[in-house]
């Protein structure tokens, strides 16, 4: 019989394969085999499940539930499908860093301790909805352990002495499984409560009254990422991006005002009262008579008043739960220290990078993400690793954060780099043979093929299932029907391991050396993130060529420069079938709508730079649509019209702000192409 692993990792998870892919990778890279992977899908759509089964690593098991659940019902569900003798919970946008496991395994034999915690340093993804803080890594130096005892670390938590980050969360602590039964044999066999709202912070709460000490980490075991789908900083900024609380607080099966929120407190979903609410429950539940561990409001609300001064967006949100709460528990506003509303500070001018603390031995600092291509959570840890392990020594002092980019690429670089080439068809089998034999034939050896088959009623089915019988690059995957075009290219996308990657028309082909050319250029400027060839347009019929794609590159300084260039140049769009660093690409959305290809170049161009190289790709052109000619001939108005947005500059870092742009460029080209057809 196996013996149960010594470690569960938990990766719940809910529509989110972007980040997802990133989470993953960094499970696959921990050098530990006792240990299990337990991913649970919350009845997402079908990307979760393509990007889990494109790992090929025996340490990860795969559930997903029969329907949506709440949050909490999910991480219930997770802790029924763990074996192992201590459980993480990992977030989907989250990772741990590199020997994260071998490490804690040490420190857990050495101390004999029930819990490992750590401090969950955290990394604002590109798209993170609060522009002040995106693309920004925060890091530590420091090495430092204590031990922290249970119940007095929860009094001071309870005091607002300490902040929640400090508890031991299955978010970010190693928790031994007798814990867990202690909890439950105290709550009718289940181990979270549906009365409670984040159950991150009310398993904090309860480890903590259930453990007599834990030993806690300055220096992290796994990081928190914030992207557009955190929760968290949805609640606590709903001015930045309501969405996530939204659906979050839609999924309970309680009505989050009404049958949630404690009734000693005003009926809000502001954060604060939320955790308030919790603290409440959770001290009714479990240690009711246990005076020593009871809230100070007023304590509470100048902890709460004294942070409103830094968020001049949400003060009147924030300011309004001070003033609510204190209505309720009857504290005079004066006691409270109110501070007077800070002045307002444009996004771009907020962003601070460099050591923060004491400027003389600075041991903490806020990462410029952008200035060494930590893209995703998976570069994100893989540096901290590497700070943590001396591999590379910031220096300096103050805002002077000084470490050498190319010594950290050249440090994250791995040996071997994996390319994708993703062929979506349909019904094409004659030009989809030789698609994919030009794929095969590249002169670069690590590449996968991954076909996407849109439920095609060919031969397309039985030509793939014995190519990737014979090939170990080939990987099909076919939809049960046809979802639509856009949908193909998305889930091909999904299905992908490559660290670069790029598109394959089944109807295109590319000159042997096409990807091991595109590969050299974009290893060699690490600020480009896309490399293409010259499209030739040949008919397939009469092998002609009928005419050759538009040269161009987008090398500007300026992110808005280059969106305006693209606009002004592109006419065939080839550029699309290059090849991209996967983490930008997977970050962004291929929008179902006209025009939706150029679109998608677009964002890319706003976050980097892209560039030609003089390789072919040769598309067909022989079941072009027939509007493309209709098409093409309003393009260079609306290209024009472009011209009067030269003067606009985005600030926001995130590729999708150059939507007004876009709007204004797809709704002159729209709107010509439309009066035609009518």
């Amino acid at each position: 019989m196996l013996k149960n692993p010594l470690f569960s990792v938990l990766l719940p998870t809910r529509q989110r394969h972007d980040t997802l892919f990133y989470a993953i990778k960094t499970l696959t890279h921990q050098a530990f085999d006792d240990v299990e992977f337990v991913i649970v899908d919350n009845f997402s759509s079908t990307e979760t499940e393509l990007v889990v089964k494109s790992f090929k690593d025996l340490r990860i098991k795969y559930f997903r539930t029969d329907s949506r659940l709440s949050m909490t019902e999910n991480w219930e569900y997770a802790l029924t499908c763990s074996k192992g003798q201590y459980i993480n919970i990992l977030g989907d946008d989250d990772g741990l860093l590199p020997n994260a496991l071998l490490d804690a395994k040490t420190l857990l034999e050495n101390t004999n301790s029930e819990i490992l915690s750590w401090f969950r340093w955290p990394y604002f993804w590109p798209s993170a909805s609060d522009v002040s803080k995106s693309s920004s890594l925060y890091i530590t130096l420091s090495k430092q352990i204590q031990l922290f005892y249970g119940k007095e670390t929860l009094a001071r938590f309870y005091q607002s002495e300490l902040g929640f980050e400090y508890l031991p969360m299955l978010y970010n602590s190693f928790v031994s499984r007798a814990v867990i039964e202690r909890v439950c044999a105290s709550n009718n066999g289940q181990y979270f409560s549906d009365l409670c709202f984040s159950p991150d912070i009310y398993s904090g709460i309860v480890n903590a009254y259930f453990c007599e000490s834990y030993i806690f980490s300055i220096a992290p075991f796994s990081l928190s990422g914030i992207s557009n789908h955190s929760n968290g900083m949805s609640v606590a900024n709903p001015k930045h991006n309501a969405s996530p609380a939204q659906k979050f607080m839609a999924e309970h099966k309680r009505d989050p005002k009404t049958e949630m929120v404690h009734s000693f407190l005003p009926k809000s979903l502001h954060p604060g009262i939320l955790l308030v609410s919790d603290q409440l429950r959770i001290k009714e539940q479990f240690f009711i008579n246990d005076e020593s561990i009871k809230l100070d409001f007023l304590k509470l609300l100048r902890m709460m008043a004294s942070g409103l001064h830094s968020d001049s967006q949400h003060y009147s949100y924030h300011y309004d739960a001070v003033v609510r709460i204190a209505q309720k528990v009857g504290i005079e506003l004066g006691c409270i220290d109110i501070p007077a509303p800070p002045p307002t500070v444009p996004s771009s001018n907020r962003k601070y990078y460099g050591w923060t603390g004491n400027p003389e031995n600075p041991t903490n600092a806020i990462v410029d993400c952008s200035a060494f291509q930590l893209m995703t959570i998976e570069k994100a840890c893989s540096f901290f690793g590497l700070v943590l392990s001396q591999e590379i020594l910031p220096q300096g002092k103050g805002r002077d954060f000084l470490l050498d980019p190319a010594t950290v690429s050249h440090k994250l670089k791995k040996n071997i780099e994996l390319v994708t080439i993703a062929i979506p068809t349909y019904n094409r089998i004659d030009s989809l043979k030789k698609s994919v034999q030009s794929a095969l034939n590249q002169d670069y050896d690590h590449i996968e093929i991954v076909i996407s088959d849109n439920a095609s009623s060919d031969e397309t089915y039985e030509f793939c299932r014995e190519l990737e019988l014979t090939d170990s690059r080939i990987r099909y995957i076919r939809n049960a029907e046809n979802v639509g075009g856009v949908r193909n290219f998305e889930l091909s996308l999904a299905a992908s391991q490559g660290d670069f990657f790029m598109w394959l028309g089944d109807d295109d082909w590319l000159d042997s050396n096409y990807v091991s050319s595109c590969l050299t250029l974009l290893n060699s400027n690490p600020d480009c993130i896309l490399t293409y060839g010259q499209a030739q347009y040949i008919s397939q019929s009469t092998g002609k060529l009928l005419y050759k794609g538009r040269n161009f590159s987008l090398e500007e300084e300026s992110s808005t420069q280059r969106v305006l260039s693209y606009y002004q140049a592109v006419s065939d769009n080839g550029i699309f079938y290059g090849l991209m660093r996967r983490e930008y690409i997977s970050q962004l959305r291929f929008q179902s709508v006209m025009g939706g290809d150029w679109l998608l170049i677009a964002s890319m161009a706003f976050w980097g730079k892209l560039s030609l190289i003089l390789k072919h790709q040769s598309i067909d052109c022989t079941k072009t649509s027939k509007d493309l000619t209709i098409l093409k001939k309003h393009i260079v108005m609306a290209q024009r019209a472009v011209v009067c947005l030269g003067s606009m500059e985005c600030t926001h870092t995130y590729p999708l702000q150059s939507k007004l742009t876009t709007t204004f460029f797809f709704y002159v080209s729209t709107e010509k192409y439309l009066q035609n057809r009518r």
